[in-house]
Formats: C-alpha cells, structure tokens, sequence
C-alpha cells in the first residue's frame, strides 16, 4: 500500500499531526485541568404533562385492529369466490 507524503521533508501526514498534537499537549502541561465548580446547563425546561400513552395500550391496539382486518379480507374473500 503506497503512503501519501506532504511536500514537507518527506514526512507523512499521520507524523505531522502527531507533531501539532505533541505540541499542543506540552503548551496545556504546565497548569492542571480542572472540574467545572457547577452544572454547565441550566435548568430543564417543564414538560407538558401526561407524556403519551403507554407503548403497550399502541401494541395492542394494533394488533387488535391488524387481526381485524386480516378477518374481514379473509371473510370478504369467501363471501365471493372467482370462478
């Protein structure tokens, strides 16, 4: 597999990057990272309520109507056979 170079002294771009990140790592060590003192968002906007119906009430529900309709498109099907 061939390597890309960049036109400077040969070197490839992984290198490079890793230069810039060496240096930008050794400009950051002379002070400690520190914690934020508090939360950095605000508070949580208020809901609007009852937040839907349950997820199993909508499963059901269409289950319920999905053998319904298979029913019908059954029965219908019967009620006029092709000759």
């Amino acid at each position: 597999m061939r390597r890309f170079r960049d036109n400077e002294g040969g070197k490839t771009r992984g290198m490079v990057h890793e230069e810039l990140n060496a240096v930008a790592t050794l400009a950051d060590a002379g002070e400690p990272r520190r914690a934020p003192a508090g939360p950095q968002l605000g508070t949580r906007p208020a809901g609007k309520g009852g937040g839907g119906k349950s997820p199993f009430v909508v499963v059901g529900a269409s289950l319920a109507a999905g053998g319904a309709l298979a029913t019908w498109i059954d029965r219908r099907g019967h009620a006029r056979p092709r000759p």
